[in-house]
């Protein structure tokens, strides 16, 4: 199983703290059921986010091992 990890070193210190703690829950969450289809829709819900923020926000601070 590939891990997803939320990069706290990189551009993630310009994110809210509160964006950063929504962000570390869909990345458990990704972890959890990566097995199954997740749509940007679907985590743009859990995150409580727009979807074109969390995408962007994925993109700066998502690593997948």
């Amino acid at each position: 199983m590939e891990r997803v990890l939320v990069d706290e070193t990189c551009h993630c210190s310009q994110i809210s703290k509160e964006d950063t703690h929504q962000i570390k829950h869909v990345a458990t969450h990704i972890e959890k059921y990566y097995a199954l289809q997740l749509t940007l829709d679907h985590l743009s819900k859990i995150s409580c986010m727009g979807a074109t923020k969390l995408k962007n926000y994925l993109k700066k601070c998502i690593i997948v091992l």
